[in-house]
């Protein structure tokens, strides 16, 4: 049930009394411990197996990162998804 909900949110639907509509929000807030690996796993849905795909973070730096952090970029970059800061 939990990947038919993030299927549906995942692509831009949102959950309504009745049934489901297409979102109209622009922007999507993350939050919780776990938040920069929830982007992570975004990017790899949204861009794995596009051509040229290119992400560009702005103010970070990876030298604090835990390991999971750091599989999670290297998966990125293994799916052919360019990254620079």
């Amino acid at each position: 049930m939990e990947a038919i909900y993030e299927a549906f949110t995942n692509n831009g639907m949102e959950f309504i009394d009745g049934g489901v509509r297409y979102s109209k929000k622009e922007l999507q807030i993350l939050s919780g411990e776990n938040w920069f690996y929830d982007i992570l796993e975004d990017i790899l849905r949204t861009f794995e197996g596009s051509e040229n795909a290119e992400v560009v973070f702005f103010g970070g730096s990876d030298s604090f990162s835990s390991p999971e952090l750091l599989g999670k970029l290297r998966e990125i970059r293994q799916a052919g998804i360019a990254m620079r800061s």
